[in-house]
């Protein structure tokens, strides 16, 4: 099974959104998250009882005041994440040394694994190498390595067939 479609600038932040969606991707900006508030409300407390050792008073303020931080981090920090790896992302590929990751590519399905080939080069994997793969929007995504993967719009097909394509990997790696 083969298909040939265009791969665009546009279509890396699709790649970008799959990635930020993957539960262990999810899984760690969480833990960063909750690592990030606790370290506010820690400050908070030593400010507190620093004062309180000091003044003999508790007033408070401190505390309050990183829990508002910390509040307000929680409920921030994904959009901070999706913002900056758009960002990052549109700012890598706008680089023209970047062009040669677009344009027309051919994928082709074997037993063993699949072959891809661009205008400057070809490439072949095994199955195992794709770390994951799934829909975002009307574009097929798989994952080939942590820097690397593929983004097939349907509208962007030149030859070959979208669903069965798409169907046919995912049963292969049955990641998606």
């Amino acid at each position: 099974m083969k298909i040939r479609f265009r791969m665009e600038r546009e279509h890396m932040q699709l790649l970008s959104d799959y990635v930020q969606g993957l539960p262990a991707l999810q899984a760690a900006h969480s833990k960063r998250r909750m690592i990030t508030c606790l370290y506010f409300l820690t400050i908070g407390i030593l400010g507190e009882i620093a004062l309180m050792l000091t003044i003999g008073r508790f007033f408070g303020m401190m505390l309050l005041g990183c829990l508002i931080i910390a509040v307000i981090f929680w409920f921030a920090f994904p959009l901070m994440i999706r913002s900056s790896a758009s960002k990052f992302t549109n700012q890598l590929y706008a680089n023209p040394k970047f062009s040669w990751v677009f344009g027309e590519r051919t994928i082709e399905l074997f037993d063993d694994g699949f072959e891809y080939t661009t205008t400057s080069s070809v490439g072949k994997n095994k199955w195992e190498t794709i770390s994951n793969c799934g829909f975002i929007d009307d574009a097929f995504v798989f994952i080939i390595g942590p820097t690397t993967g593929f983004v097939i719009k349907q509208d962007q097909v030149i030859e070959g067939d979208f669903s069965a394509f798409a169907s046919e990997v995912m049963r292969r790696t049955q990641t998606g």
